[in-house]
């Protein structure tokens, strides 16, 4: 009789989101338009489902961009994840 190895998956880690380079003003820019605004929330709440927890975008932001300007933390979260976007071609640098 055959034994029968039964593999299973490693516990899944909640996926941190690598430091990306906050330097494209472009891309400030663009997300700082959607601070303050009602497309804000629906528009962090697409990238989230897809990314994670805001929480885990925000724990890897800078302290200084967390309160620049009066930023929310939905307009950082936006922040973090179109940088991500742009530096990981456009599909977000997650870890697991």
């Amino acid at each position: 009789m055959r034994e029968i190895e039964i593999i299973r998956p490693a516990p899944a880690t909640p996926p941190r989101l690598v430091e990306a380079d906050l330097a494209d003003n472009e891309l400030l820019a663009f997300a700082l338009t959607f601070a303050g605004t009602r497309h804000v929330g629906p528009l962090v709440d697409r990238l989230l489902a897809e990314f994670g927890d805001v929480e885990i975008v925000l724990a890897s932001t800078p302290a200084e961009l967390r309160t620049r300007g009066g930023l929310t933390n939905r307009a950082v979260a936006i922040i973090k994840l179109l940088n991500a976007f742009r530096a990981d071609n456009r599909r977000g640098r997650l870890l697991n």
